[in-house]
């Protein structure tokens, strides 16, 4: 039995409170820029922005800026899906509202627990109506108007889906960056024979060099940026040890043609320099966080990043059709590349057992 629900159709040209909502939030003088995955641009549905907003961030971020000009002190960034973490953030967004804006309870009497059922979340956006129009001289942007239409469950029974969400918001931003990967490096494809394996696997390197670690190397760390970037943010990545270790991959790869029983040997050598990839990983949320933040209350970082970005477009002497700049997605391609690694070796061995080649 289906427990899915088959959704109202929009007004004939016309937009729902929800997708009204999501373009004011989307208006650069709201959110320069969003820390998470699909960002608000790429927003399709209610019950994602129900999951882009729920863990209280960015509503924070938002409210921040438009008052008082900073991002407020006390957000709880990584909140992993605890919905105490959670709704402690959605408790300094009401205070926020309340206090600088005169807005009292602005998510009514569901409070900080709006975000609990999603068929509430249509109080969520009459919450953000009232402040849009609040905001609206001070913005010189126009509120958004909230019909009295309420959200409508996706399933047929809404608890159902309590237990859903957390899982789905992670799932959506691997997704994302998966097909990024794939569209900038290449490996989607199965392999067909055991060089086909192996040229894969180097040529992967040379793409994720050039395309990725070169690209943020030359485009950003060395060019002329802001004292906070440069010595709060860059370091962070570890670019030079990256680039080192697969300079370091790519000589002994360009060997590994003509023998390829030396793979082993190769990985074994650099076993230990692989371990930069978990240091980077591991801050790679916080960094992120840390940028997007940034961004969204400092003009100096967010002008700096602009133009650091659109001269790389421009000017990289390596860039081709499927060379990216945008320097969030490309700090994001390190963690998904390290990933790569069991499933290439994976197909290598596949293909060496097939050929009875049990020395590689």
């Amino acid at each position: 039995m289906s427990f899915l629900k088959r959704g109202r159709a929009s007004v004939a040209g016309g937009k729902d409170d929800w997708q009204r909502c999501r373009d004011w939030l989307n208006n650069e003088k709201v959110t320069p820029m969003s820390a998470k995955v699909p960002d608000l641009s790429e927003i399709q549905t209610e019950f994602e922005l129900h999951n882009y907003l729920k863990d209280g961030t960015e509503l924070c971020r938002v409210i921040g800026m438009v008052t008082i000009g900073t991002v407020p002190a006390g957000i709880t960034y990584r909140t992993n899906n605890v919905s105490n973490l959670e709704e402690k953030n959605i408790r300094l967004f009401i205070t926020t509202v309340e206090n600088e804006l005169k807005i009292k309870d602005v998510f009514g009497k569901l409070k900080e627990e709006v975000f609990r059922k999603y068929v509430d979340f249509h109080v969520v956006i009459d919450g953000l109506s009232k402040i849009s129009k609040k905001l609206e001289t001070k913005l010189g942007l126009k509120g958004f108007e909230k019909t009295k239409k309420k959200t409508e469950p996706i399933y047929e029974y809404d608890s159902d889906i309590n237990n859903i969400y957390d899982d789905n918001e992670r799932a959506e931003e691997t997704e994302h960056y998966e097909k990024l990967y794939e569209e900038t490096f290449g490996g989607a494809a199965e392999t067909t024979s055991l060089t086909h394996a192996i040229e894969e696997l180097i040529a992967i390197n040379d793409s994720f060099l050039k395309r990725c670690l070169r690209n943020i190397q030359e485009n950003f760390i060395s060019k002329n940026s802001t004292e906070l970037l440069r010595i709060h943010f860059f370091p962070y990545f570890k670019i030079d040890k990256l680039i080192a270790l697969h300079e370091s991959l790519k000589e002994d790869f360009e060997m590994m043609q003509h023998s390829y029983i030396t793979i082993g040997d190769i990985f074994e050598k650099v076993k230990t320099d692989f371990l930069v990839y978990c240091m980077v990983s591991s801050r790679m949320k916080t960094a992120i966080e840390f940028l997007a933040d940034q961004i969204t209350g400092n003009p100096e970082t967010r002008e700096s990043i602009k133009k650091l970005q659109k001269d790389a477009a421009n000017n990289y002497k390596h860039k081709d059709d499927r060379t990216i700049f945008d320097l969030k997605d490309l700090l994001q391609m390190i963690p998904q590349h390290i990933m790569r690694y069991p499933m290439m070796l994976g197909k290598i061995q596949k293909h060496a057992n097939a050929s009875k080649k049990r020395d590689i």
